[in-house]
């Protein structure tokens, strides 16, 4: 592993992902978190590539010991984890090479096409030299040097710390599989349908996280969704198209006057979403400029500007006097 250009820690964030995706060249897709373990809310994202779930990895491994399972999936893009760090980008990777109808972009799209036929173990090698995964998933890096030291001792085994790992869930071929890369293959859980899988993944997430017991709190769940502006913008352009059919005289319309009343009122509630969405998306490229930035040039200058004008001593008394 040490041969490895480094890869950097990531923050599990929805808009650090979405980011992701889109610099990797893939269109129209994002990242959103699930707040709640309901089907129903999780479908309404429609349509939905694939759930990523972060949970704390040492006590997982210690559940999942003695699984083991079929490495004869070809038709299932795997590649297993070989560089540390990537968790997060593999996961993301693993539903974006195997979704239906997902533009990947002709550089992903070219890797997907020279490596699909590679063994789990050189896929994992391919990703942690490629140069542009790389780039991409170090750019949400964090920019502080005594932060991303720190860290680094931490994961070295300087300090006790608890990990946490990132697997998908998704759908291929009419099965349920779990695509965890640091298992030797994919994991096939059960046959499922377009419509059931979203639940079928959720019972499995809703039990890994019951075996911790009430005491771990600490998991994450998001979608790998469709645009989600995009996604509704098509719902809006749909009734658009019926409401012009209504009121075009040279064709028989089959819309009734009420079903004309119920898309207007869809049609202002879209466009609201729509609007919410936009805000949300902008507020996500804020936050990410945000991460990006080295703030400790700033706060130096503030610690000096403090000692210079006698109030740094006072200040420090004061917080002491808090703990």
């Amino acid at each position: 592993m040490s041969d490895f250009p480094s890869w950097s820690l990531i923050e599990s964030d929805p808009g650090v992902f979405s980011e992701l995706i889109s610099k990797m060249g893939v269109k129209g897709v994002q990242v959103e978190e699930i707040w709640s373990m309901d089907a129903f809310s999780i479908k309404q994202l429609s349509p939905v590539y694939g759930l990523i779930f972060l949970f704390k990895w040492e006590s997982a491994r210690q559940v999942a010991s003695g699984e083991f399972f079929d490495s004869s999936e070809p038709d299932v893009y795997f590649a297993r984890q070989i560089v540390p760090n990537a968790c997060a980008t593999q996961a993301i990777l693993s539903v974006l090479m195997n979704a239906v109808d997902v533009d990947l972009g002709d550089e992903l799209q070219s890797f997907k096409s020279f490596t699909e036929d590679f063994p789990a173990d050189l896929k994992g090698e391919m990703i942690g030299n490629s140069d542009m995964l790389r780039t991409v998933h170090n750019s949400f890096s964090n920019p502080n040097n005594f932060i991303s030291e720190r860290l680094s001792e931490r994961f070295k085994g300087g300090e006790s710390e608890d990990l946490f790992h990132f697997v998908a869930f998704m759908p291929i071929n009419g099965h349920l599989y779990e695509l965890d890369g640091l298992k030797s293959s994919p994991h096939k859980i059960e046959p499922c349908t377009d419509d059931d899988w979203i639940d079928r993944a959720l019972d499995g997430i809703q039990n890994r996280i019951n075996s911790y017991g009430g005491g771990e709190v600490r998991f994450s769940l998001m979608a790998v969704c469709a645009d989600r502006v995009m996604a509704l913008q098509a719902q809006v352009d749909q009734i658009k198209e019926g409401l012009m059919e209504f009121y075009d005289p040279t064709t028989k319309s089959n819309v009734s006057r009420q079903d004309m009343s119920a898309m207007d009122i869809r049609l202002d509630a879209l466009q609201e979403e729509i609007l919410n969405e936009e805000a949300k998306q902008n507020k996500w490229k804020k936050e990410n400029a945000l991460r990006r930035h080295n703030f400790i040039p700033l706060f130096m200058q503030l610690l000096a500007e403090a000692s210079r004008s006698g109030r740094l001593g006072p200040m420090v008394k004061k917080a002491c006097a808090k703990k």
